[in-house]
């Protein structure tokens, strides 16, 4: 009886091997006839302006103190970058607050210095 017993299972472990590689063929067969994957539209590049502008030095020296700032905490930022930040933050604000913050801005003469 021992000996039945242990083809039984040897037949059982078979059938389940067997059952196992029917259901990974099936689902390789399922991969192989299903369309391929459409790929998403390439995103165009944005568009970038060069431009230049007069600043007093303060102001210069306050954007390298901004920058310094995000150093001491591990992140590398360009002047162009705190300048876009200052405008985002600017764009957001009340049109009273924005009048303000203009209010303070020193005018400089513009054009290059001769």
């Amino acid at each position: 009886m021992a000996k039945n017993s242990l083809k039984d299972a040897l037949n059982r472990s078979i059938d389940s091997e067997r059952a196992s590689v029917d259901r990974r063929f099936a689902q390789a067969e399922a991969l192989l006839d299903s369309p391929p994957p459409v790929p998403p539209p390439p995103v165009p590049p944005v568009k970038v302006i060069r431009d230049s502008f007069t600043m007093p030095d303060a102001d210069y020296r306050l954007i390298a103190a901004l920058q310094q700032r995000c150093l001491n905490r591990a992140v590398a930022v360009n002047k162009a970058e705190v300048l876009r930040a200052g405008l985002k933050l600017l764009a957001a604000l009340p049109d009273d607050a924005l009048l303000s913050a203009m209010a303070q801005v020193e005018r400089v003469k513009t054009g290059r210095a001769k």
